[in-house]
């Protein structure tokens, strides 16, 4: 890993811990096991600011690769090692291989955060708040879309460096939201994030 992602990573792990409470706070940590079936969990999810650290439990050395390369590396994994915690400040899904080993493939998956929070319902006309990211970073943009019932995805706003968005429902019904997340520098962009539901609910 070389200098600026150390910096990168270094930063989005002071922000998630000033975010979860200031000091002494740490971000939840997911383990995914490497061994010689491959990954598990191999579609892994987590909270926006949950960190990942995969556990080599291989006779081989592994090296874990975000494809498209440029989201994340972990660089070189020993048998009983553990990789450094991987912070994911960003919503969408992150496919990932092992660059010595095709069966060795999975992906990280990050849900935009809806408000108001679950057990909260809101009518149309609402504002329902949507995050797309911990924090704004420079060189990253972001694609967002909601679907309603069984309809097709629609976009709601596209290539915004805004990581909060705001979308005021008119009917009642559930909705689905998700995004995705580009590099600009790099030219890469993640898949779409796992679908996150809430429901509209008539007028009182």
């Amino acid at each position: 890993m070389g200098s600026r992602e150390r910096a990168e990573q270094a930063l989005a792990l002071a922000t998630v811990l000033a975010i979860a409470g200031g000091v002494g706070a740490r971000a939840a940590t997911t383990i995914i096991t490497i061994d010689v079936d491959g990954v598990t969990p191999q579609r892994a999810t987590i909270r926006m600011g949950g960190a990942v650290q995969w556990e080599n439990q291989d006779v081989t050395p592994h090296r874990i690769v975000s494809t498209p390369e440029g989201f994340f590396h972990t660089g070189r994994i020993e048998p009983s090692a553990t990789s450094d915690p991987e912070v994911f400040i960003s919503s969408g899904t992150f496919p990932y291989g092992a660059p010595i080993d095709p069966d060795i493939r999975g992906s990280v998956r990050v849900p935009v955060k809806v408000r108001p929070a679950d057990k909260a319902t809101p009518t149309p006309g609402a504002t329902i708040t949507l995050r797309v990211a911990l924090e704004r970073r420079s060189h990253r943009v972001y694609d967002v879309q909601r679907r309603r019932k069984d309809g097709r995805w629609i976009t709601i706003i596209a290539h915004t460096k805004d990581v909060r968005i705001e979308f005021v429902p008119q009917q009642t019904g559930t909705y689905w939201f998700r995004a995705r997340v580009t590099k600009t520098r790099a030219n890469i962009t993640s898949k779409w994030s796992p679908p996150k539901e809430k429901f509209v609910a008539p007028p009182p």
